[in-house]
């Protein structure tokens, strides 16, 4: 692991981090019918100093169908991941923290039980190991450029 990985990571797990779903009908959550199948976004970051929080998404894995082999979760690691799934980082995002305190506030995101400290540490390796994450981001997550 190079240092720059290391560095990341420590600077990852000394972080706070959440783990949230969307409610049906804002953005890509999952069917509306099926509370149960909203994805499952994990904040990575504290908030920096622009207000952002770097955010990744937990997707089903689907056979025959694209994954990024970076991160795969077994299921039952979570409560609310009850298939096999991956983290779909080409869908890593940085969004304003108050946007994130008005939608949960607004029910658009629930707030569910954090992840594993394990699981924690394998979803920061695979963002850095990830070749879909965006270059902005992953500068970002390893405290080297700007959130947007």
């Amino acid at each position: 692991m190079s240092a720059s990985t290391e560095s990341a990571l420590r600077l990852a797990a000394s972080r706070w981090t959440q783990t949230f779903v969307l409610q049906p009908g804002y953005g890509a959550s999952g069917p509306a019918n099926d509370p149960e199948r909203k994805h499952l976004w994990i904040i990575l970051t504290e908030t920096c100093a622009l207000g952002a929080n770097l955010l990744v998404c937990v997707t089903s894995l689907r056979e025959n169908q694209f994954f990024d082999p970076a991160c795969i979760i077994e299921p039952n690691e979570h409560r609310r991941i009850p298939r096999r799934s991956w983290i779909e980082y080409r869908r890593c995002r940085a969004e304003r923290s108050d946007t994130l305190i008005q939608g949960e506030a607004a029910w658009l995101y629930q707030t569910v039980e954090p992840i594993s400290d394990a699981l924690f540490e394998r979803v920061c390796t695979g963002l850095l190991k990830s070749n879909y994450v965006p270059i902005r981001l992953k500068l970002y997550f390893e405290g080297k450029g700007p959130a947007f």
